[in-house]
């Protein structure tokens, strides 16, 4: 099923139906279970079959789940109802839930730093409340990787576990791609944000109008505020009291030639990328000599 959730996320066939909402991802789809016979069979599960210590928990899961969650807390703890509802019903109602927010918190809170494809994300408070798989957007990106926080701050301590378990020989062949590919899979989907961003940018039009000093000293003379900067001419009439350098220093290069606004301007703070845009919004025409 969770191979199945991978290969077709999203779809009609992926078993939990993140793009059903919420609610039904999160519990519902467990209720409308349908024969998925087919799909299933598109999914390769043969390393698992393989696997011994697979097939015996498989084998043995109805009896392996009772003892778990109802006979061990019942043989720990003295006083046998507290064991039965605290640490059987109510853990179980509560890591039931923890696990279902994989398949719904994680595919609804949070950012999509590493793949756009499918709605996986990663967020801080669905790492905390799934032991780190709330790093989901980085394991549907790299499903083969042994991590799901891939950052070292991030939340994850089955990473960790694994790692630890690496030392003493329990765990091996940890498989994780390369960092290239990691950073790489990053710039593509941040890429395609600045494609859709850009999308809604209103961005300033070229000029068509040319201007010469003669035509800059008439325009002023006519009442209108205008200053060259490089070679463009910006009307700064509406603009002038939120000049961050205040009014005067704009006033002082109304009407002037490109070399003396240059020099007015010498030694002091270099306009940002913010402030440029800002420039060309403003222009109205291209200084012409």
């Amino acid at each position: 099923m969770h191979r199945l959730h991978h290969s077709f996320s999203d779809s009609e066939i992926d078993p939990y139906g993140p793009n059903k909402g919420f609610w039904y991802s999160h519990i519902l789809w467990i209720f409308h279970k349908k024969d998925r016979t087919d799909a299933l069979k598109k999914v390769n599960i043969s390393d698992i079959e393989a696997d011994p210590i697979a097939r015996w928990q498989s084998n043995n899961y109805v009896w392996l789940s009772l003892f778990l969650a109802f006979g061990l807390p019942m043989i720990i703890f003295e006083d046998k109802i507290q064991a039965y509802f605290y640490g059987g019903c109510f853990a179980r109602v509560l890591v039931w839930h923890t696990t279902w927010f994989v398949n719904s918190l994680a595919h609804w809170l949070g950012d999509d730093e590493y793949s756009n494809e499918t709605s996986a994300k990663d967020h801080f408070i669905t790492a905390l409340l799934t032991l780190g798989e709330g790093n989901h957007g980085f394991h549907h990106a790299f499903p083969s990787s042994y991590k799901n926080g891939v950052k070292w701050y991030q939340y994850d301590p089955t990473k960790w576990l694994i790692e630890l378990g690496s030392l003493f020989g329990l765990c091996y062949e940890l498989h994780h791609p390369p960092e290239n590919e990691i950073q790489k899979a990053r710039y593509q989907v941040g890429e395609k944000k600045l494609q859709v961003l850009s999308q809604t940018i209103s961005w300033p039009k070229v000029p068509v109008e040319y201007m010469t000093l003669k035509d800059l000293t008439a325009a002023v003379e006519s009442g209108r505020k205008l200053l060259v900067i490089g070679d463009k001419v910006c009307d700064v009439a509406e603009f002038e009291k939120e000049h961050p350098g205040g009014i005067a220093l704009l006033q002082s290069m109304i009407g002037k030639d490109p070399e003396t606004t240059k020099k007015i301007m010498n030694g002091r703070h270099t306009h940002t990328k913010a402030a440029r845009n800002i420039m060309e919004n403003l222009s109205v025409a291209v200084y012409k000599d």
